[in-house]
């Protein structure tokens, strides 16, 4: 994986602008991945939020350890999977569940996307 990310964006290492131009057109569409993932409805709202932090943790860490340039590091890491995964949408439906006292959930709802986003970047970076 490592030679692939390497090659794929070779002509954007030292390249400020392709990188910048590169980075806001990842992170657009990890974001309206994000959104468009959001609106489905098919699971609940926190649950859903969890799964693609889940999921992003995970590419996370096979991204990390297939050691690609910082570049890719930058575009696909931060653009893509940090936009695409939403930490603060965490706290902010943990401030929904804190709000009608349902502190149980607000627990579950923390300790489920820390707990398991670490996990599952963990095994990403075992895979990788």
């Amino acid at each position: 994986m490592s030679v692939f990310l390497s090659n794929s964006f070779a002509f954007a290492e030292g390249n400020f602008f392709l990188s910048a131009i590169l980075f806001l057109f990842f992170a657009g569409s990890g974001a309206s991945i994000r959104w468009r993932l959001q609106n489905l409805s098919l699971w609940g709202d926190w649950i859903s939020t969890a799964l693609v932090n889940i999921f992003s943790s995970f590419f996370i860490g096979l991204l990390v350890a297939s050691n690609p340039a910082s570049e890719v590091v930058t575009i696909l890491g931060v653009g893509f999977l940090g936009s695409l995964s939403t930490f603060s949408t965490v706290v902010m439906q943990s401030a929904k569940t804190i709000e009608c006292r349902n502190h149980w959930l607000t627990g579950f709802i923390l300790g489920s996307n820390i707990v398991l986003g670490v996990l599952f970047a963990y095994i990403g970076l075992k895979f990788g």
